[in-house]
């Protein structure tokens, strides 16, 4: 089941290296091939996304633990992500410590009675940390020290998360009172501007206070002329 799945794999990475040589390429897949490279598209966005994402953190974590060798390969001094031990006692991360052996790694010389035994000849590694000759090329996994260094990365992403949301959050609470207050004010100055233009429509049309005085006053009587009318 899982020959078909790794085969359809490679041939989406093939088929990467072919459209990243030649842009054109895609032309002339089948349908079968550009769904196997879309597929490929797909998890090499992803990865590129989780590196991205991940990156900083490791920087931080590493300058922060610059003095913690255990979490740190002795060889690229970068922070572990797949940390083995070696056959020397060491830990290093597993693609540094393969091309220090293949680069270091020697057949060693037999000694005349090996030979006589018919013993085979030894291949044998230089260790970066002691200077000496290791046999042993065998590495296992260090899965305390990668344990450890994904739970603490995973500590500070979400710290990260959680910063944000609450700085989002923050801003948009903020918002409310601000377009409450900002409602406010647009509308006093609404009012503001609109009582001088009613008053001055009021005095214009008869219905304002001016010429309403102005009419009381015309049509009152004078006051010798209603001393008069009170006598008769």
């Amino acid at each position: 089941g899982d020959a078909p799945e790794t085969a359809a794999h490679a041939s989406g990475a093939a088929l990467l290296v072919r459209v990243a040589a030649n842009e054109l390429a895609v032309a002339a897949m089948s349908a079968g091939e550009i769904e196997r490279l879309t597929v490929a598209l797909d998890r090499a966005r992803a990865a590129v996304s989780k590196e991205t994402l991940r990156r900083p953190f490791e920087e931080a974590l590493l300058a922060e633990h610059d003095r913690d060798e255990k979490w740190m390969c002795p060889i690229g001094y970068g922070l572990f992500r797949d940390p083995v031990r070696a056959g020397d006692g060491h830990v290093y991360e597993r693609s540094n410590i393969v091309k220090w052996q293949e680069k270091s790694g020697a057949i060693e010389p037999r000694a005349p009675w090996n030979m006589a035994r018919g013993e085979p000849s030894k291949r044998a590694w230089k260790s970066p940390m002691t200077g000496l000759k290791c046999h042993d090329f065998a590495l296992a996994p260090a899965e305390e020290i990668r344990k450890q260094i994904d739970e603490k990365l995973d500590e500070m992403m979400h710290a990260e998360r959680a910063k944000k949301t609450n700085r989002v959050e923050g801003e948009g609470d903020g918002e409310l009172p601000r377009a409450a207050a900002k409602g406010k004010a647009a509308d006093a100055k609404g009012k503001a501007r609109a009582a001088p233009r009613g008053a001055a429509d009021g005095a214009a049309d008869g219905t304002g206070p001016a010429r309403g005085a102005k009419r009381a006053a015309e049509g009152a009587p004078a006051p010798a002329a209603r001393a008069r009318r009170a006598r008769r």
